[in-house]
């Protein structure tokens, strides 16, 4: 068997050094890039996970023995919180302050306050349609504190801010 005209012979130490060069690119190239992912990111979030995971526990305790349940709705323009204590009466008299913004980018991300009125909590932020996540937290005032995350879909019937609007409004 005879490579192109002229050419020289193909042989199987031939095929070998093609065979071997060829996979040696391949592996070269998978070990620069898992040097390069481990080097940029060794995977630690936290010095100590382990202390982080007992404050998070003791953060959970404390959140299911308020009792609480919330219920968010976007509804008229308004991003709405109900908010419910074990005995099933409504919870006045907390702080609510979300971060609401897309599942998948932080850009698009705005801080909202919340008011008191007579069915829950409202706030009003101007969103595009899609889907939101909402990152709340409820303080009462001796210091209480309960966070919870919610997404909530606003319908282009019901946006109150044309698509591709990323500015916070208060």
């Amino acid at each position: 068997m005879s490579g192109a005209k002229g050419g020289r012979k193909l042989t199987g130490r031939g095929v070998l050094l093609i065979a071997v060069g060829f996979f040696g690119v391949i592996i070269a190239v998978n070990v620069f890039m898992a040097t390069l992912a481990v080097g940029g990111f060794p995977g630690l979030v936290t010095a100590n996970p382990y202390v982080e995971a007992q404050k998070y526990d003791a953060e959970q305790k404390a959140e299911k023995a308020l009792g609480w349940s919330f219920a968010f709705a976007w509804e008229a323009g308004a991003l709405r919180v109900g908010v419910v204590g074990p005995d099933g009466e409504r919870v006045r008299g907390l702080a609510l302050t979300a971060r609401v913004g897309r599942p998948a980018t932080l850009a698009e991300d705005r801080e909202v306050v919340f008011v008191e009125d007579g069915a829950g909590y409202a706030a009003a932020p101007a969103l595009p349609a899609g889907m939101w996540r909402v990152d709340l937290v409820a303080a009462r005032p001796d210091g209480a504190v309960y966070t919870i995350a919610d997404e909530i879909w606003v319908s282009p019937e019901e946006a109150t801010a044309p698509a591709g609007d990323g500015a916070a409004k208060p």
